[in-house]
């Protein structure tokens, strides 16, 4: 049916449907907290007459959706639900007035029509809003980009060292370096006396600097051992995500199995990193466990042939394409804490002694 046939078919019960006006208006009176009650009123009392004047006014419906939209409106809930009872009385009206069914079903498809006009706008104010945010993270990007490159070209210029900052299995390694040479999109740096197993290209790395206290990350492009030179690019100012770890956590050499247990879920993963604070864990399957949830953890440490049993909450889950990430803290007692410093202590020693070897 035809949208000018429907509002043929409707054209006769007009009244009908304008004397529900206020109840629209009621319905969607408090559904803005950034419009006054009586703004919202006139832009509702307009919206009404639109969607039962019955003449073509998709254009005019669509605009004022996005108007409402555009002061963080959302009045689809409570249009749906005002539009379903409204289908309700009408067809209580029709059988009180003995009108045909095809006025009913002609409703019905006008709430469909009306329905497909509205989530049109959603799609294309979502779209304009999505190209906004965009373009601001890509501007503040260039912004981010171009200060962190004229920091370094002051520290070319004043010919000061930098201390280049990479993790190995979760080891923080530093190389003091100086920069040789600045483009608009790279840095070339002294790459001497710095490991290649904690440097290489496509890592992410940090650069410390006296100037600011945020860090400059940029990434690896190149790396020539040879001519002992090292690339850098897409550089942003960032905070250090490992400065504000409490605890020094380093990856274990060992596969190490870890139980996981909140009442009859048991859970089977692997440790990714351990410190005193807390450890890292991967599993294929979290089951009902959910951040903020007291769990018993157990693992042994075979190196140092130490059971560790203790009773941790989780801090994050994250989901890994299949796999989960878990971070787990806890307060562990003074023995386990012992043991577990012992551990991480030798740990370090051993992943130091890698990257020189």
């Amino acid at each position: 049916m035809q949208v000018n046939d429907i509002y043929n078919i409707l054209e006769e019960d007009k009244d009908f449907f304008l004397n529900k006006k206020d109840e629209f208006l009621k319905c969607v009176g408090n559904s803005s907290e950034f419009l006054s009650e009586s703004s919202i009123r006139t832009i509702a009392d307009k919206f009404y007459l639109s969607l039962f004047s019955f003449e073509s006014n998709e254009k005019n419906i669509e605009t004022l959706v996005k108007r409402l939209l555009k002061y963080k409106t959302d009045i689809k809930p409570e249009l749906t639900n005002f539009l379903m009872n409204l289908v309700n009385e009408y067809l209580d009206y029709c059988i009180k007035n003995k009108k045909s069914v095809k006025n009913v079903k002609a409703l019905l498809q006008l709430i469909n029509y009306y329905i497909s006009i509205i989530d049109k706008a959603y799609v294309a104010y979502l779209s304009k809003i999505s190209k906004q945010i965009e373009k601001l993270s890509k501007e503040k990007s260039e912004a981010n980009k171009e200060l962190a490159l004229s920091i370094l070209s002051k520290l070319k210029e004043d010919k000061k060292s930098i201390r280049l900052i990479s993790y190995y299995k979760e080891v923080p390694i530093i190389c003091k370096t100086q920069i040789e040479k600045i483009t608009d999109e790279f840095a070339v740096l002294e790459f001497d006396n710095c490991s290649v197993k904690a440097f290489y290209p496509e890592k992410n790395v940090y650069i410390k600097t006296d100037i600011i206290q945020k860090k400059i990350k940029a990434t690896i492009i190149n790396i020539s051992p040879k001519e002992e030179k090292l690339t850098l690019g897409k550089f942003e100012l960032t905070d250090l995500p490992q400065e504000k770890r409490k605890f020094v956590r380093v990856e274990p050499s060992e596969n190490i199995t870890v139980q996981l247990e909140k009442g009859n879920t048991k859970i089977t993963g692997k440790l990714a990193d351990i410190s005193i604070g807390g450890v890292g864990i991967y599993t294929a399957d979290i089951k009902d466990l959910e951040e903020d949830n007291i769990i018993k953890i157990s693992f042994k440490l075979p190196s140092i042939d130490f059971q560790v049993n203790l009773h941790g909450q989780i801090v994050y889950i994250l989901d890994m394409d299949g796999m989960y990430r878990l971070g787990i803290k806890y307060s562990p007692d003074v023995i386990t804490e012992e043991k577990i410093s012992d551990y991480v202590i030798n740990r370090q020693f051993e992943i130091l002694k890698e990257l020189k070897s």
